[in-house]
């Protein structure tokens, strides 16, 4: 799918490749608007992202998944 259907302003909407392989950064990703369609796209991605967070932590109870949450905080800010 083209990167113009997700963000409108994208380098590659505009034509101007690149060789990088590696991900856009979260910076790029904030720097351009979603368009419609892409928004309607990751509107369906809720619920099945949500689904898969319930089966894969909801065995844990609030106690550990806000402990967990602090670790990933604390690991975040290490690399800001």
């Amino acid at each position: 799918m083209p990167v113009e259907f997700f963000f409108e302003g994208a380098p590659h909407a505009r034509g101007q490749h690149s060789a990088q392989t590696e991900a856009p950064s979260p910076q790029y990703v904030s720097d351009y608007l979603a368009t419609p369609d892409g928004l309607k796209l990751l509107g369906r991605l809720d619920e099945p992202v949500e689904e898969a967070h319930r089966s894969q932590l909801g065995h844990m109870g609030k106690e550990r998944l806000r402990a967990l949450a602090s670790l990933l905080e604390g690991a975040r800010a290490k690399i800001s």
